[in-house]
């Protein structure tokens, strides 16, 4: 518990690596490197991850097919979530037909549609692509550089022209050649037992939703990077909470079922009562986890000040306790707002006073070259863009947003649900004098100037 942070590595996601378990990646993900040769984004993006089922959550959720992985249902269900979306409640049944010849199934895939399971990204098509600029714009753009005398970049360098047949491609990322998974589904080889298929399509849409795989290189303009943090102790945190789910289920299920004179009284203690015993199952990962993110946004906001990659504005994006992590960031770079604030009125003050003096001494005009103060090191305030929380499980403050909303130059925005009971439960129970006079960010709306509030429960399952 007092050893810190065990774990913590910032780790850069490029096109070449959205190749899944592939070796090599795809061809499609070599031909759009050659195209834009990889050159440096105008700005980063920061994605957290705080709640993990296994370890490929760092990466699933935002925009990349997770390195390494392996498993062939989820790989195939990404896969039609782009090309048949409505074959993946059927993918597991399509699968077991196919067992041990997946080999063929791929090439069919890759015969049908140009890419197989294993090489799903990077998408050809998206909105990042589509902004690309026609010959005639192209051709302007580059008569105003000329114009303006500005140095004019080489051929394959940072360019590129869409071709004639790209440029009359229509604007779906991926648009459909032909409906082999369609016909797959049809074929008499597949014979589903009918309750299981009706289960299957009742849960299409949530099902559709925890495997839809999309492409943040082709739909952003911005360098994509995730955080590995604290694998194992996160995912000590996911089983714990799941047997909470389970025992809270069956206590529930047997205080139904009594049917007594009491029985309203009777629940109305012994449900709460039940919450309290089982929060304790879950109690030691949730506080060292909490206490862990808060560590790690101190850690984040001395990486984002000590980085070496230029003054590219930073977008950040957390979900659970990475959202925890990023407010520790925010109010870590806050505390090193008000120190160069300090240090750089008592720098100016200073130089002022030494410059008046040889200037008085030297008899130097006021409009001399000296009398300019060199800048003091990147202003933390001017590090980070946008920020977006997603199930913060963290009570915050007034004074303390302010402080946070004034490190952030663009949006922060507060993405919560009322209905997420093991968070109001946990934070609760932990927390319980701060949490009657503020509820945790993850399940109530943030009243703070410029904050931005969004209510997802019609979004998440």
């Amino acid at each position: 518990r007092t050893a810190g942070v065990e774990e913590f590595e910032i780790v850069k996601m490029t096109p070449e690596d959205d190749g899944g378990g592939a070796k090599g990646g795809s061809k499609s993900g070599k031909k759009r490197v050659e195209k834009s040769n990889n050159p440096p984004e105008l700005s980063r993006t920061v994605f957290v991850s705080g709640w993990l089922r296994d370890e490929h959550d760092f990466e699933r959720p935002f925009g990349v097919t997770p390195r390494n992985l392996a498993d062939r249902h989820e790989l195939f269900c990404r896969y039609c979530s782009v090309y048949a979306p409505h074959i993946v409640p059927h993918c597991k049944s399509i699968l077991k037909q196919w067992e041990g010849k997946e080999g063929e199934l791929w090439k069919l895939c890759r015969d049908s549609y140009g890419k197989d399971p294993m090489s799903l990204l990077p998408f050809e098509r998206g909105p990042r692509y589509d902004a690309l600029l026609t010959k005639k714009e192209e051709k302007d753009v580059e008569e105003l550089i000329r114009a303006l005398g500005l140095p004019f970049p080489a051929e394959g360098i940072g360019r590129y022209t869409a071709t004639k047949e790209e440029e009359g491609a229509t604007t779906a990322p991926l648009p459909p050649a032909v409906n082999f998974l369609s016909d797959l589904l049809e074929s008499d080889t597949i014979d589903d037992d009918k309750n299981e298929t009706a289960k299957e399509n009742s849960m299409t849409n949530s099902t559709l939703r925890t495997y839809r795989a999309w492409d943040f290189h082709a739909e952003y303009a911005s360098e994509h990077y995730v955080i590995v943090w604290e694998t194992e102790l996160l995912l000590q945190l996911y089983g714990c909470a799941k047997k909470m789910q389970r025992d809270l289920a069956k206590t529930a299920a047997k205080e139904a079922l009594k049917k007594t004179a009491l029985h309203t009284v009777m629940m109305a203690v012994a449900l709460p009562a039940a919450l309290l015993s089982l929060s304790n199952i879950i109690d030691e990962q949730w506080t060292l986890v909490a206490e862990r993110s808060d560590e790690a946004g101190v850690l984040l906001a001395q990486s984002l000040l000590n980085s070496n990659a230029g003054h590219r504005p930073i977008s950040l994006v957390g979900f659970s306790f990475g959202a925890r992590m990023i407010i520790s960031c925010l109010k870590e770079l806050a505390r090193h707002q008000i120190i160069w604030e300090q240090h750089h009125i008592g720098r100016k003050q200073s130089e002022s006073k030494v410059v008046s003096s040889l200037k008085k001494s030297l008899n130097i005009s006021n409009k001399a070259k000296g009398d300019q103060v060199a800048p003091l090191g990147r202003e933390p305030a001017s590090i980070i863009e946008d920020v977006v929380l997603m199930g913060c499980p963290a009570s915050v403050n007034a004074t303390t947003w302010n402080s946070c909303r004034d490190i952030v130059g663009g949006r922060l925005i507060n993405c919560y649900s009322k209905n997420d009971m093991i968070l109001a439960l946990m934070y609760r129970v932990k927390n319980f004098a701060s949490s009657l006079l503020t509820a945790p960010v993850g399940i109530s709306d943030v009243n703070v100037a410029g904050g931005e509030n969004f209510d997802v429960l019609t979004l998440v399952a």
